[in-house]
């Protein structure tokens, strides 16, 4: 990492902050009860924790504050370099960063992790990617670890636009309905300059299988509500959708 001094964070409105590549908007509320039983349980994993797809840290920086030692993910290294700004000093020696693009660009030896936080990253990954991602995944984790993956949804009113073809596609049976290649041009015009040009919107039926067609078992799975997202984007309680699947 870079010893200059780090880009400076960007104001949180309502509890969200703009990326500074393009991925949307990172959330700083540690809310969800995926995030939590990640920060809950990395104490007690049998191997690493990580955090994939990081942004600034929110929930990595709960975890060096139970005085458990974190890796740190982002394909952005200035992100990585606010979270070290922003960790205490006492916490540093616990932080380890790692830049890179998941899951091709990260040495992630086998059996060497044992509890994994993917949030708000795998909507961005093409479906061929997501597949990749969890079969690296199974390789890395130990046994009995476990990872807790978070995704948005097609429940947003941002990209109500795209809906009727998603519908169209779950309905002849498609295998991966939510993949929008042109996620930039339907979104509302507020948030276009946030935003990759492509997303992969999943929820409960296309997104557990993943898991379970890699040999994980589905532990939990479930809608997350965002009351706290901007009503440009909130819509009815269904926003995102979580996993926690264990590698037996």
């Amino acid at each position: 990492m870079s010893d200059a001094a780090p880009h400076p964070m960007p104001e949180a409105r309502d509890g969200l902050v703009s990326t500074l590549n393009q991925t949307g908007l990172a959330i700083e509320h540690v809310d969800d009860e995926y995030t939590k039983a990640f920060i809950e349980f990395a104490g007690q994993a049998p191997g690493q924790a990580l955090e994939i797809g990081t942004a600034f840290g929110a929930a990595s920086l709960q975890v060096l504050k139970r005085n458990v030692p974190i890796i740190a993910n982002d394909i952005e290294p200035r992100h990585l370099e606010i979270l070290r700004e922003r960790t205490p000093p006492a916490l540093r020696p616990l932080l380890r960063l790692m830049p890179g693009r998941f899951p091709d660009e990260l040495d992630l030896p086998p059996g060497s992790l044992g509890a994994v936080l993917i949030s708000r990253v795998m909507h961005y990954m093409m479906p061929r990617e997501i597949e990749a991602a969890v079969a690296r995944l199974w390789s890395a984790l130990a046994p009995g670890g476990k990872v807790f993956a978070v995704v948005d949804t097609v429940y947003l009113r941002s990209i109500q636009a795209f809906m009727p073809v998603y519908r169209e596609r779950k309905a002849r049976g498609d295998v991966w309905p939510g993949w929008c290649e042109n996620f930039r041009e339907i979104v509302v015009p507020e948030y276009r300059a946030l935003v990759p040009e492509s997303a992969h919107f999943l929820d409960e039926d296309t997104f557990p299988p993943f898991f379970s067609r890699a040999g994980f078992r589905i532990e939990r799975s479930s809608f997350i509500p965002r009351p706290y997202y901007p009503d440009a984007i909130r819509l009815d309680g269904r926003e995102s959708f979580g996993v926690i699947a264990v590698r037996p």
